[in-house]
């Protein structure tokens, strides 16, 4: 059915987005990352040590080329993530194949050497919930060039995996950014065309998307990367320091801080691996 015409058409609709298509022919590649998602639904009652160690954020561990996570919801409630590196479709097939119990036997087999307190997110969560995901994400640095009467926001625009966390504020940022200027392009004393509007737009939209891509890839490099999670913490300071405007955060990217940061988190690895080695066993 068609529908029109219109004066724009705006694409929100998301990863593979039916409008992306005619502005370009790049579409989302596998990211190498694929996982698993269940939740706990009231985890001050039935498991508060879980529930008092979140908190009101979020705790993830990363390691051995995967990672465990677990994130508050709105509703008290917690969403845990189980991702790792695998070919492309592995965690469906893991899934159709084994179902959701003879999946999470094996999701705990993949963390079998983890501490307990961190595979208990796994033990707590609701099995009927338990799904798979499959990650996909657009080039850094993606553009598409001006078309009139096509726009994307959000992930339509720039599909990043959700190693940042900033996925539905892009997107959110997107869609007040685009309105203000639609809006004032329907003002009659304002020289400004709907279609300036949207190039507009995408011109501010770009630079800011590739930053946040570049710092999501950057985040899901280290944290499967083979020397997390030291390179995931010296990678998080040097960010933290590359960001701020102050001269003395800035400091803490410099060479001799990170060295200080990785031989801090070194030596705390090492020793909570003899605990696990020696003293747990005694």
């Amino acid at each position: 059915e068609m529908e029109g015409p219109f004066d724009l058409v705006v694409g929100a609709d998301g990863a593979w987005s039916k409008v992306r298509v005619w502005l370009s022919e790049v579409k989302p590649a596998y990211s190498g990352v694929s996982g698993y998602e269940m939740e706990i639904h009231e985890p001050a009652r039935t498991c508060p040590d879980v529930d008092t160690l979140v908190g009101r954020g979020s705790f993830f561990g990363s390691s051995d080329r995967k990672m465990l996570n677990s994130q508050r919801m709105g509703n008290n409630s917690l969403k845990v993530r189980s991702w790792y590196l695998c070919p492309e479709g592995e965690a469906k097939e893991t899934l159709d194949k084994y179902g959701k119990k003879g999946t999470l036997e094996r999701i705990l087999e993949r963390y079998a050497d983890w501490a307990p307190e961190m595979t208990k997110f796994l033990r707590q969560g609701d099995l009927n919930g338990l799904r798979h995901w499959t990650l996909y994400e657009l080039p850094v640095g993606f553009r598409w060039e001006h078309k009139k009467g096509f726009t994307l926001i959000g992930d339509a625009a720039s599909l990043a995996t959700p190693f940042s966390g900033e996925g539905v504020n892009k997107a959110m940022k997107d869609s007040l950014q685009l309105a203000e200027l639609i809006e004032k392009s329907q003002d009659p004393d304002e020289d400004l065309t709907l279609d300036q509007a949207v190039s507009t737009y995408e011109q501010l939209m770009f630079p800011r998307a590739e930053k946040l891509q570049a710092a999501t890839m950057g985040n899901k490099q280290t944290m499967f990367g083979s020397d997390a999670p030291i390179g995931l913490m010296t990678h998080l300071v040097r960010t933290v320091a590359h960001d701020s405007p102050s001269i003395l955060v800035n400091m803490l990217g410099t060479a001799p801080v990170i060295a200080v940061v990785f031989s801090f988190f070194w030596i705390r690895q090492q020793i909570g691996w003899a605990v696990r080695r020696f003293w747990r066993k005694t």
